[in-house]
């Protein structure tokens, strides 16, 4: 895993949570990675959160831009609700 993610940086321990959490499935534990570094940046609140990551994977067809564009807008609709 670490070999296909290279830039992502990431550490055996996170990859072996990523296969943990799907269910050693190699391509989707990749995805979650993959997510979990896109969202890191701008959303890191959202990266603790392996139920709601792998769920918008799960909505998404496991893409991984779509299913961060669905977190982030989700994000996006709960801060405004939150600051009327």
């Amino acid at each position: 895993m670490q070999k296909v993610l290279g830039k992502e940086k990431t550490v055996p321990a996170e990859c072996l949570a990523a296969l943990d959490e799907a269910e050693w499935d190699v391509h989707k534990a990749i995805k979650l990675v993959k997510l979990r570094s896109l969202l890191s940046t701008t959303h890191s609140h959202l990266t603790h959160h392996s139920h709601l990551l792998k769920s918008s994977l799960n909505l998404n067809s496991w893409d991984v831009a779509r299913a961060a564009a669905y977190l982030i807008s989700q994000a996006a609709n709960t801060e405004d609700c939150t600051r009327v």
